[in-house]
């Protein structure tokens, strides 16, 4: 692995990462409490239940909350919905979406995938589907084809022009058949409908037709934000405490990710018995007398609730109560399961879901550098090393071009299986030749005929045959001679997925769960302080000269010859360093978010850049820094440096949305980032 590779694994150069990342909503797994029927109302069980799920829904939505920045439960939630593993597959899917040609092909090795299943067929070796869209602004125009050895078999081509949306199937029909999104209830008469089924239908298919055909369902459907916001924050504190009681964090836990052994601090929340009852009771006790609660769920004809008033509801939670209460009483202390989250760096790299009882694992982990990305998702016995599964998938980016490889690796009987499941590229450029709906090259439907419209589907029925026999000309010499084959073998086994008795494993497992949530208050790194600190961070002085002036670390690594020293603050912001023969050769900072102390970093720094997105696409790589000034003012913080004068600036909006360009030793720039959103 180059130096380069490995300064991007260590989580200390990714300024365009690490700084103001915007965070995607995380997922946790909750255990169901199910306690006896109760004497009034759906069930007691179906209402813990409810709840429960609604635990489910408060860690989302704290997400987007404004964190204090001072609670160790919302920085663990925090650090679940970490973009960081997830950045090039996010960025992938942006680009399909901006204007531009965006050619997807997704291609399989057949034979290989087949032989696994003890299905021979040797007449074909790769099956592609491949996606070309081109798009400009609303318009839209494309291809979908299926390939099989690089030869295509079948395509339909798309486009949309305005309020025309059509298909054509080379082949088959040459022109494109065209509905209009316009007066298609007239269409709908035309082709038969009447009654209620007609009056369903739209004349356009707009936001405001559909609220208006369907003002009835979607109001029954619709919730009150202002009721949810004022709900929620109900609950927040609570589940928000009742989560940091069980969390410890261990520092210098090591971890293997793409063959690399690295250390982590390793965050975890531990879920006994105990602690499950205890949060839903803490949830229950609040929803006892959340009318507010009791109204949003009953508006939206949630299936299964049937309280015919707030009084049943009470009395349903209050023997809900009772039963969690009862049930505390002998509930054990042994974790059920554990939420682990790796982290380095400001970045989470793994996420692990522990079932302790059945001693398995399922672990979410990557490594993301400026132009690879690994993922991986891994299942394993936690008391073996030689049974597990892992779905692996490896994403290299070029100038225009990323190619992703899906591998599946296991150990079957002591044997490594490792197998590529399929091959993703896509490629994309700026401009975009789109294919247009033309009245010569279109049978629009609304404009005709029912006579010419029957015609038409006559046509095309009756070149349906002719149609098949040129696809299956089309097919590999063999193929439908194997595939029938192997159709017969396999049509007389009956299968039994039956399983046997589960046997009850006992696992017990000693935790301290009183561990305090290490940070280093102190160290505080916000701006304008956070400024001259990292300024007074000299390259080519020595670690202790650096340590002298930023005290001990909060986490050191090395690798080889390499040390990297870290200080973060209570707001995860983060300063660092590379030593290489005991002198500091790069130094590097994250800033997260301003949000945690009301302190804006536009503001600091005097950004009154507007839009970022407005005029990003105006900076190019090769421009210098003076030519980039000039588009994006002069209001911009340095986030990394090394000995050979390359650098990376940070600008931001108002909006605190913010971009971060690479520069080389002449100030000309080398990489320009994404934009990214504040959160």
């Amino acid at each position: 692995m180059n130096d380069e590779n490995l300064n991007q694994i260590s989580g200390i150069s990714e300024a365009e990462r690490t700084t103001l990342t915007p965070e995607e909503p995380g997922v946790s797994s909750n255990s169901r409490l199910t306690p006896d029927e109760p004497t009034t109302g759906s069930g007691g069980g179906f209402l813990v239940a409810l709840l429960v799920i609604a635990i489910v829904a408060l860690l989302g939505t704290c997400v987007f909350g404004a964190f204090g920045g001072r609670s160790k439960g919302e920085r663990f939630i925090k650090m679940l919905t970490d973009d960081y593993i997830l950045e090039m597959p996010l960025e992938m899917a942006k680009v399909r979406n901006e204007d531009g040609k965006v050619i997807s092909e997704v291609s399989v090795d057949a034979s290989a995938i087949l032989s696994l299943a003890g299905v021979e067929i040797e007449s074909i070796d790769d099956i592609a589907i491949v996606t070309e869209q081109n798009k400009k602004g609303n318009d839209i125009s494309g291809k979908v084809a299926f390939e099989i050895d690089a030869s295509e078999i079948v395509s339909v081509d798309y486009a949309k022009t305005g309020d025309l949306y059509g298909i054509k199937i080379p082949d088959l029909i040459e022109e494109y058949i065209v509905i209009e999104n316009n007066n298609l209830k007239a269409l709908a008469e035309k082709l038969g409908l009447s009654g209620e089924k007609l009056e369903a239908i739209p004349n356009k298919i707009t936001e405001d037709e559909l609220r208006k055909t369907y003002s009835d369902t979607l109001e029954a459907q619709s919730v009150d934000e202002k009721k949810l916001e004022k709900v929620l924050e109900k609950y927040k504190k609570t589940l928000i405490e009742s989560i940091e009681n069980n969390i410890t964090n261990e520092k210098n836990q090591k971890l293997t990710i793409k063959n690399q052994e690295l250390s982590f601090t390793k965050h975890t929340l531990s879920l006994s018995d105990k602690a499950v009852y205890e949060i839903a009771r803490d949830i229950l006790v609040i929803a006892q007398n959340d009318e507010d609660l009791y109204e949003l769920i009953k508006n939206q004809e949630v299936e299964d609730f049937e309280y015919s008033s707030f009084e049943d509801w009470q009395n349903d939670i209050i023997y809900s109560i009772e039963q969690t209460d009862m049930a505390l009483e002998g509930a054990s202390d042994d974790v059920l399961c554990e939420l682990n989250v790796y982290v380095k760096g400001g970045n989470t790299y793994a996420i692990e879901l522990v079932f302790v009882e059945d001693e398995v694992l399922i672990r979410l982990a990557g490594l993301n550098e400026k132009s690879n990305s690994y993922i991986e998702v891994a299942i394993a016995y936690t008391n073996s090393d030689a049974e597990n599964v892992k779905f692996i998938c490896e994403t290299e980016k070029f100038d225009n071009k990323y190619v992703s490889n899906f591998v599946i690796n296991a150990m079957v009987d002591t044997i490594d299986v490792n197998m590529g499941i399929f091959k993703n590229t896509l490629t994309y450029e700026k401009s975009a030749s789109l294919d247009q709906i033309k009245a010569s090259n279109a049978f629009v439907l609304n404009d005709e005929a029912m006579t010419a419209i029957e015609d038409k589907m006559l046509e095309i029925q009756n070149g349906l045959l002719p149609y098949i026999e040129t696809i299956s000309k089309r097919l590999p010499a063999g193929f439908i001679e194997e595939f029938s084959a192997v159709e017969d073998e396999y049509s007389d086994y009956d299968y039994d997925f039956s399983l046997g008795d589960e046997e009850d494993i006992d696992f017990d497992s000693n935790y301290n769960y009183s561990e305090e949530f290490e940070l280093q208050g102190e160290q505080v790194y916000v701006l304008p302080d956070s400024d001259a600190t990292y300024k007074n961070i000299k390259l080519n002085s020595t670690k202790d000269e650096v340590i002298a002036l930023m005290g001990d670390p909060t986490f050191e690594d090395s690798y080889e010859d390499e040390e990297y020293c870290y200080w973060s603050d209570e707001y995860y912001n983060e300063h660092s360093v590379k030593i290489v023969n005991g002198v500091v050769v790069r130094k590097s900072r994250s800033i997260d978010s301003s949000s945690y102390d009301g302190i804006q970093l536009s503001t600091e720094i005097g950004t009154t850049l507007d839009d970022l997105e407005a005029v990003i696409d105006s900076v190019k790589e090769d421009m210098t820094l003076a030519e980039i000034e000039a588009i994006l003012g002069k209001k911009y913080i340095e986030v990394e440096r090394n000995i050979d004068g390359e650098c990376q600036y940070t600008w931001f909006d108002v909006k605190e949305n913010n971009v971060t360009i690479e520069f080389d030793a002449n100030n000309v720039a080398t990489y320009v980032g994404m934009v990214w959103s504040s959160y």
